[in-house]
């Protein structure tokens, strides 16, 4: 490949980096897959350290820079030191998805206590909250 066609390539992630919650697994881990093929240097969080480090071994097998790094997504000091660790690594942060989430068993809301509901939403709701506002503070500070 040229170098025109390796800069006009839409598909050449090389140089980006990327952070995924919820990477060591399923769609997230999917996601990293994609990117990392691509050229990415890709951040994965999550919060089981070894999910995390298997999921980091079969990315670099792409060749791209990996980092693994837990992360309770709604932690909030959590999540601002690790973006901050993201950029002090990489020097910048490009995209993040918010793929963390809780899997659970259905409880039909008439038996669903507000614990129950609240451990839910602070992962899917206020995780992504924390996760992408600490990830675009961190862009802007960039200047991205």
């Amino acid at each position: 490949m040229t170098d025109d066609a390796a800069r006009t390539d839409p598909f050449d992630l090389t140089g980006h980096v990327a952070v995924i919650t919820g990477g060591g697994s399923g769609i997230g881990l999917g996601m990293a897959r994609g990117l990392s093929r691509a050229g990415a240097s890709v951040v994965v969080l999550g919060r089981n350290p070894q999910r995390l480090e298997d999921a980091a071994a079969q990315l670099r097998s792409h060749g791209s820079p990996v980092l693994a790094l837990t992360c309770d997504v709604t932690d909030e000091q959590a999540v601002t030191d690790t973006m901050a660790r993201v950029r002090a690594e990489f020097g910048s942060l490009d995209s993040c998805f918010a793929n963390a989430g809780v899997r659970g068993t259905f409880t039909p809301v008439l038996d669903t206590s507000l614990a129950e509901f609240r451990a839910t939403t602070a992962v899917d709701l206020d995780g992504v909250f924390l996760t992408l506002r600490e990830a675009a503070r961190q862009m802007v500070a960039a200047g991205r």
